[in-house]
């Protein structure tokens, strides 16, 4: 499986949703990517999550939702969506999980989609990681 990841700001706007979609056509009609994976909290991870949806039964592709907690009821995984849990998130302290699932999605992935708009934070953290893993990085700005 090829595989692509998402990093992006927890209040990306809703105006680079087309921007997102148009990065994850091209990567499934371009380059052959099949499995895709996105996070759990924030902006972003709501916009990438709608793109998604909306395209997987047009371009044949899987993706996941990844979590950075454990669900501790019935009903409390997102919407009905394929979820996991990275293996050994149980270890990490609470504060740190979003972190943990950050690396194994990043670690699990060729390529990445970021919208990445100012120097600090988890998004421009895992950017930053990405370009020194040399994956391959679809960048989304909004204009």
């Amino acid at each position: 499986m090829i595989t692509c990841t998402f990093f992006g700001h927890r209040d990306a706007p809703w105006e680079i949703k087309e921007k997102v979609k148009e990065a994850v056509i091209e990567l499934t009609t371009q380059c052959g990517v099949d499995m895709f994976l996105v996070g759990d909290s924030g902006g972003f991870d709501r916009i990438v999550k709608s793109v998604l949806t909306e395209l997987a039964p047009l371009y044949n592709f899987e993706f996941q939702v990844v979590l950075s907690r454990i669900p501790t009821k019935v009903g409390s995984i997102d919407d009905g969506l394929i979820c996991v849990v990275p293996d050994g998130i149980e270890s990490a302290l609470p504060r740190f999980r979003i972190d943990f699932r950050n690396k194994y999605m990043l670690n699990s992935s060729d390529y990445v989609i970021a919208y990445v708009t100012r120097s600090y934070g988890g998004a421009f953290k895992y950017y930053e990681m990405a370009k020194r893993k040399k994956k391959k990085i679809i960048f989304i700005t909004e204009e």
